[in-house]
């Protein structure tokens, strides 16, 4: 599953720009995550929390 979130990043960075951080949510968890920008509007990412959760999401940016 890592191998294949890698490659699909990797692949997504041939074109895009890889962007990343770290939050702490108002829970104490503190997530680290990795997010692909197309240069427009919308934004995709992945998340892991510190108890190994894999969270995703995509956005629309402003």
């Amino acid at each position: 599953m890592k191998k294949l979130i890698l490659m699909i990043l990797t692949l997504l960075s041939l074109t895009s720009c890889v962007t990343g951080g770290v939050s702490i949510g108002s829970d104490g968890k503190v997530r680290g995550n990795v997010g692909v920008s197309t240069g427009g509007l919308i934004h995709s990412g992945i998340g892991i929390d510190t108890d190994g959760e894999v969270h995703g999401g995509v956005g629309v940016g402003f």
